[in-house]
């Protein structure tokens, strides 16, 4: 049985997460971060990439973090701008273990910026695989639900 948490049970447990971040010493707020392209120009920009194949260009893009997949010690999510939506890729022996642990502390909601090269995978989605990332904004309310409002009538 699942049991909803209220909205003031979530806020709190987000601002206890947002502390705890504090403690180990990183800020979750006011970050910049240069970001190279929106993320329908790199998706477009790259549209001829073969599968298993891999961009000669560094690249760098922000957005809301969507969707997030965790496979061990690799996680796949999914970030978003205005102008669309890509996935990422963080493999652990590819942005480091502390880095990987502070990824692993991210959710759904937060803003973060990263920085890799893109490829194009075996189910042929362009993906950024991450290299380097920085958390902009630690988000403190959930995303709205995605139906939430809408009736039958």
């Amino acid at each position: 049985m699942e049991i909803k948490k209220s909205t003031t049970e979530i806020i709190s447990n987000k601002w206890k997460e947002i502390e705890e971040l504090k403690r180990e010493g990183i800020d979750p707020f006011g970050h910049s971060f240069n970001r190279t392209y929106k993320i329908k120009d790199l998706i477009e920009g790259n549209k001829d990439l073969q599968i298993g194949e891999c961009g000669k260009e560094k690249v760098s893009v922000a957005g809301r973090l969507m969707a997030l997949r965790t496979h061990g010690k690799a996680i796949f999510a999914d970030i978003e701008d205005i102008s669309g939506r890509i996935q990422i890729y963080v493999k652990s022996n590819k942005v480091g273990e502390d880095a990987f642990k502070l990824f692993s502390k991210i959710g759904v909601g937060d803003i973060l910026g990263v920085s890799g090269l893109i490829f194009r995978t075996r189910t042929g989605e362009v993906t950024v695989f991450v290299e380097g990332f920085s958390l902009l904004c630690k988000s403190v309310r959930s995303l709205p639900e995605k139906w939430h409002g809408l009736k039958d009538v």
